[in-house]
């Protein structure tokens, strides 16, 4: 595992655009990550030499939130990924969160995943710890799968639904984030301290899913000086 602390947030996704520029491949597998830390990493991108993407994975979607919905991540991921950085039209394979058997998309989605290999993984990481929707007591050997959420998670997206927050998510477990070959962490701001220190720690704690990631061959993890206060 591998720390970059940079002076604010706007530098730690600029270090990580730069990185991610380096070492990603040719016609590569890349994993992507939604939430506010990852809006200006994306912004950086587009900034740089387009990347050669053949295709790339989201680590989840909401459970009842069709495609069209601006609040689901396949929005988010058009929007703020596809679109800015060129990728072609169904680069970007979301969960489906309104499928009619929501088990069985997550064991295609898994399926999918385990027969292209992603080569870089983009990640964030929440208050809690919790990587994608792997929420505290997750299966360090989880895959893809639905997952209810937390009462914290649910509380924080309010601001995005109100009252009407979503209970469940369709997410990757956390052996299937494991898998990449390459992973890029980016933690900012102060609220995300505790949790970035005990990845840094090094040791495997359930109530901190991020620690599963300490032993990785490849983790590069980007923070500004608040995140790792």
């Amino acid at each position: 595992m591998k720390l970059e602390t940079l002076d604010t947030a706007q530098e730690a996704c600029s270090a990580a655009a730069d990185y991610i520029s380096e070492n990603f491949p040719q016609n590569g597998v890349l994993g992507v990550a939604t939430g506010g830390t990852q809006v200006p990493l994306y912004q950086e991108l587009a900034k740089r030499p387009p990347l050669s993407v053949k295709k790339a994975f989201a680590l989840d979607e909401y459970v009842g939130l069709s495609q069209d919905d601006p609040r689901s991540f396949y929005s988010y991921l058009v929007k703020l990924v596809q679109e800015p950085l060129a990728f072609a039209a169904g680069t970007i394979r979301v969960p489906l969160g309104i499928a009619v058997d929501l088990e069985k998309e997550a064991t295609a989605f898994e399926s999918e995943i385990l027969k292209e290999q992603v080569d870089l993984q983009i990640l964030g990481v929440g208050t809690n710890g919790h990587i994608a929707f792997n929420e505290p007591g997750s299966d360090p050997l989880s895959k893809t799968r639905v997952v209810k959420l937390s009462q914290e998670t649910r509380v924080a997206n309010k601001a995005d639904f109100g009252d009407l927050a979503p209970e469940a998510a369709i997410s990757q477990g956390i052996a299937t984030i494991f898998r990449a070959k390459k992973l890029v962490l980016i933690a900012t701001g102060a609220s995300k301290a505790h949790a970035l220190s005990m990845l840094l720690a090094g040791v495997e704690n359930s109530e901190y899913p991020v620690t599963y990631l300490a032993n990785h061959p490849d983790l590069v993890v980007f923070a500004d000086k608040a995140a790792a206060s």
